[in-house]
Parts: C-alpha cells; sequence; structure tokens
C-alpha cells in the first residue's frame, strides 16, 4: 500500500474515531433527553436546553412507550395538562403537546398515531395566536412532522436517522451538551431555570429563586405584543382565508376534526385559560374582535362537521375569559396558583378543567360552547372584562400605557375579522 494509501486510511480512521468520541459524549451527557441516558447528579441531571428540542424527543418517547391516546396542544398544555390525572391515566394519555405547536402539527401527529396504533380518545387544546394566517413555524420542522408517518415505515425511519444524527453529531448537539454540563451547578442552586419532560410527556420547568411573578407576567405580555400574536417581519394579523393567503390553521383544525369523526374518536375540544392581564394586552392592541370571531369559528366547523356526519358536535370547551381563576392577583409576595406566567395555566389549573370536562366537578368556570350559547357566553366576557377593569384600575392603566407606547414604537397590521350572521 503507498504512502498515500496509509495516509487515507489513517485519516479516515481518526475521522470516525473523532466522530465516534463525539457521539458517545453528546449520547453520556444527552441535552435534549432523547436517548434515556441514566440522569447523572452534577452531569447531566438537570436539562437547561431541552425546551426548544421537545418537538423533536417527543415522538420517540411516545412510540416507544404504551399509550395509545393522547393530549394534543402547544406548551400551554405541555405544561398544565397532567397524564396522570385520574381522567387520563385510566385510559392511558401521553401528552403530546410541544412547544409552538400548531394546529397542522396536531393533524400531522394524529394521523401518524392512527396509523401506529388504536387510537380511541384525544383532548384537543386549541391557541388563539396559532390561527394567525401568517404564523408558521420553520418548514423544516413542519416537514420533519410530515415524515412521522406511522411508525416503523421508510419515512419514519429516515427522520430519524436524521433526528438521531443531528442529536449525536452536529454542532448544535454538541454546544447543548457542553452547556447541560456547565450549568448544572447553577441549576442545583437555583440560580436558573431547567426543564424535566417526564415519562407521560408533560414537563416541568423548575424557574430560578430570584424569579419575581410580576416581571415573568410583564415579559410573557410583552413577548405576546412582540412575536406571538404577529409575525415578527411583518408585524400583522389575519383571520382571513383568500386563495393566496389560505388560513391552514383553520383548515388543518377542520380536518383533524373530520379526522376524527372518519375513525371513531372521542374527542374533547378545550380552549385553555390566559391571564386576565393578557387578555388585557389582547384587547388593547386591537385583537379582540378577531379573537370572538375565532370562538364563533371553531363552533361553527364543529358543527357543521358533526351535520355532515350526521352526528354529535364534539364537546368544545372554554376557559379563556375572565374568571375567578384568570383574574388572579399577581404578586411577589405569593406565588400565583393558578399561572405560571401570563400566557400558562398551572397544572392546579390543568387539573380542575379536567375535572370539569369530565363532570367530575360543577363549576362556574368555563363553558361548553355551541351556536345557541356562544352570543350569551361572548356577551358575559365582556361585562366580566369591565367588572376586572373597575376593580384594578392601576393595573389596567399600566397596561394600557404600555401598549400605547408598544403601538407607537411597533407597527402591527391587523385586518378586521370576517363579517359573521350573529
Amino acid at each position: 500500500m503507498s504512502n498515500g494509501h496509509h495516509y487515507i486510511v489513517r485519516t479516515a480512521c481518526f475521522a470516525l474515531f473523532f466522530l465516534g468520541l463525539l457521539a458517545g459524549f453528546n449520547a453520556a451527557i444527552d441535552p435534549y433527553q432523547l436517548f434515556h441516558t441514566p440522569a447523572i447528579t452534577g452531569l447531566n441531571e438537570k436539562k437547561t436546553d431541552i425546551f426548544y428540542q421537545l418537538a423533536v424527543t417527543k415522538p420517540y418517547h411516545f412510540y416507544t412507550g404504551d399509550n395509545a391516546n393522547l393530549v394534543l396542544g402547544s406548551s400551554r398544555a405541555g405544561r398544565a395538562i397532567d397524564p396522570s390525572h385520574p381522567l387520563l391515566s385510566e385510559r392511558g394519555f401521553y401528552n403530546y403537546a410541544t412547544p409552538g405547536g400548531t394546529p397542522e402539527y396536531d393533524y400531522l401527529k394524529l394521523r401518524s398515531t392512527i396509523a401506529s396504533r388504536p387510537v380511541k380518545h384525544v383532548y384537543y387544546f386549541i391557541d388563539f395566536f396559532s390561527f394567525n394566517t401568517y404564523y408558521e413555524l420553520p418548514s423544516s420542522v413542519t416537514e420533519a412532522f410530515r415524515r412521522r408517518t406511522a411508525y416503523g415505515t421508510v419515512r419514519f425511519m429516515q427522520q430519524a436517522v436524521e433526528d438521531l444524527s443531528a442529536s449525536l453529531l452536529s454542532y448544535y448537539a454538541t454546544r447543548d451538551s457542553v452547556r447541560t454540563m456547565r450549568k448544572q451547578s447553577a441549576a442545583e442552586s437555583g440560580a436558573i431555570p431547567f426543564t424535566t419532560l417526564l415519562p407521560n410527556g408533560r414537563w416541568d420547568l423548575s424557574f430560578a429563586n430570584d424569579r419575581q411573578s410580576e416581571q415573568a407576567f410583564t415579559q410573557m405580555e410583552n413577548g405576546y405584543l412582540r412575536q406571538n400574536w404577529f409575525l415578527p417581519a411583518n408585524g400583522r394579523f389575519s383571520l382571513h382565508e383568500t386563495p393566496s393567503t389560505p388560513n391552514r390553521s383553520f383548515s388543518y383544525f377542520k380536518a383533524t376534526l373530520e379526522m376524527a369523526r372518519e375513525h371513531n374518536l372521542d374527542m374533547t375540544i378545550v380552549i385553555l385559560p390566559v391571564h386576565a392581564r393578557l387578555l388585557e394586552n389582547l384587547d388593547n392592541v386591537g385583537l379582540w374582535p378577531n379573537f370572538e370571531y375565532w370562538k364563533r369559528q371553531l363552533v361553527t366547523i364543529n358543527e357543521q362537521i358533526a351535520t355532515a356526519q350526521n352526528s354529535q358536535p364534539f364537546p368544545l370547551w372554554d376557559f379563556n375569559g375572565y374568571s375567578e381563576v384568570s383574574t388572579e392577583p399577581v404578586n411577589d409576595e405569593t406565588l400565583p396558583h393558578w399561572f405560571y406566567d401570563s400566557a400558562h395555566p398551572h397544572v392546579n389549573t390543568g387539573n380542575r378543567i379536567l375535572d370539569i370536562v369530565s363532570g367530575q366537578r360543577v363549576d362556574d368556570f368555563g363553558n361548553q360552547l355551541t351556536s345557541s350559547n356562544i352570543d350569551t357566553w361572548l356577551a358575559l366576557q365582556r361585562s366580566n372584562r369591565e367588572n376586572y377593569r373597575t376593580a384594578n384600575p392601576s393595573l389596567i392603566d399600566s397596561i394600557q400605557r404600555r401598549v400605547a407606547t408598544f403601538r407607537k414604537r411597533n407597527q402591527r397590521y391587523i385586518d378586521a375579522p370576517p363579517q359573521t350572521s350573529h
């Protein structure tokens, strides 16, 4: 063998050896909790960089587990809905919610699950922000969910190889492995937050010891003003559907309900609450008419599909309004009981909602929506909003001034909702 050939072989062996070390290192630290590597205190126990990779990790946790029934939704359901609740644990639920989840995500998750195992029950949690005509997540993320068809198919395995390679050999995985190691002591001492993904799919976020509720709530409200409600690139919000800009979320919401009907699934649709503070931001920025239109459309689509199938509509519950829960006072002296921040309900709230929708608890929190009661319900929320404003003048004034300042500095374009007959 020539010297040139020896050099090539040695280089190849060195490259393989290096890649093996890199893969072993990332698998040992397991920053995304993908490989079920044992948690070692001081090394990899506290997952400080997992949150934005939950959409990659969760499918493999779900498909390697025993549960077949689903909780669908975004991060609000991911933290608030506990599959160990008696209503869910007895029927084998997995919390398949992922951060930033959209109706398209949920449709693709349900489709692949139906193709893989016998689904019977689904709790489908939906969010207003994700129905913005202009809102979409990176196409690469959506395409990854699209490839995860039936478990074990060629397309599924192709995506699995891509995910595993990225988690073992990519720069980003290596960076996050190093970060995870370096942050262990700070996470253990409570200096920084960390996320724990539980076997049933729900995740806990452990906050830093110095977290202040008032500041955390305000930061979340600012986040919704800056990006969640509006596409950051152009600041637009619309619920319109046109040939050039179709509203994909309404289309996928309808397709998900039709698929559930086709497969005789027991589905319950739930609008989770946000804190009244965030509702005030929503109103002051100009989105309230769209908020009401969105709820009307959900009712209309649900009932239209039921009529077409000659069946009863799926239960559609709305907890997103002014209530005893959403108007919980926020201060730095006591920890909130019902919310983690302005947008994310606490697991206490999730348990209360599950008790209500299962009939185990009679409560004036929330309402099951139909075309016959939607007008009354929306009018009640407007009345409750005025009562909240009367009871909290200084807070309301602060929110109004902050939103007004934001709108002066940041151009926002909001389309009036389409006309409805009501």
